[in-house]
C-alpha cells in the first residue's frame, strides 16, 4: 500500500529512489506478499532492476514524473528571472497577471495577427 500525499521521485537521491522503486513494484508487478515484490534482493532498487516490466508499464512510469519536472523547470526559471539572469518570456510583463487583452496583445507582438 502506498502511503503519503505523493509518489516518491526517482531523481531526489538514493533513499527516495529506493522508495520510488518500491512504489513502482507495488503498482506494476503482480504480487500477493512483500516477498513477491522484493524477493531476496537487498533493497528495493535491486528488486526493481531485476524485474522485467512491459513496455506499456515503463512508458507510464516514465511519464509519472513529468509534472514534477515541469514544476522544477518553472521554479528554476522564476528564480533566475528574479535574479535578473534571464528575461521574462513575454517582454513587458513583470510577472503580474494581465487581464487587459490589449496589454497581452502588445506583449505578444504588435504585428501578431491574433483572432481573439
Amino acid at each position: 500500500v502506498l502511503l503519503g500525499d505523493k509518489i516518491p521521485r526517482p531523481d531526489r537521491g538514493l533513499a527516495e529512489r529506493d522508495r520510488w522503486c518500491r512504489a513502482m513494484l507495488i503498482l506494476f508487478k503482480a504480487w500477493r506478499s512483500v516477498k513477491d515484490l522484493k524477493g531476496s534482493h537487498p533493497n528495493w532498487s535491486a528488486a526493481y532492476n531485476a524485474t522485467t516490466f512491459s513496455p506499456y508499464s515503463l512508458s507510464i512510469m516514465a511519464n509519472m514524473n513529468i509534472e514534477n519536472e515541469c514544476k522544477d523547470a518553472r521554479d528554476k526559471y522564476e528564480q533566475l528571472r528574479r535574479a535578473g539572469k534571464v528575461r521574462p518570456l513575454l517582454p513587458g510583463l513583470d510577472g503580474a497577471a494581465v487581464t487587459d487583452i490589449e496589454s497581452l496583445t502588445n506583449a505578444l507582438g504588435r504585428d501578431a495577427d491574433l483572432d481573439i
